[in-house]
């Protein structure tokens, strides 16, 4: 789905120097993403699925179940070849995945 913020950058490269800018842009891709009925995210960098991810362990919707799993899309991949749900690396996602993919019916005995 295309939303407003889909390609904005989360601000990886001020993750160190300017946390605060970083969450803040990430939380803006977040909203926007909510905002717009997003189910989940794939991103294509390693640190915007961290950056996009780790904020909402903070915020109103993490309270409430309301998150937004955030995948690389390289597990998006290992979803989609149907190999072993062991090897999709989801268990250190700050928001789990797995709920949205099985109301997408993907698991691993289809």
């Amino acid at each position: 789905m295309d939303f407003p913020y889909s390609i904005e950058c989360c601000g990886s490269y001020l993750t160190v120097k300017e946390p605060q800018v970083s969450e803040t842009l990430s939380k803006d891709v977040i909203a926007s993403a909510r905002e717009h009925g997003a189910q989940a995210i794939v991103t294509a960098c390693p640190l915007c699925q961290f950056n996009l991810d780790y904020p909402q362990r903070e915020t109103e919707a993490g309270r409430t179940g309301n998150e937004i799993p955030v995948l690389y899309f390289t597990q998006l991949m290992a979803v989609a070849l149907g190999l072993p749900e062991d090897t999709w690396g989801l268990e250190d996602h700050y928001v789990d995945p797995r709920r949205v993919l099985e109301t997408l019916r993907v698991s691993e005995n289809p």
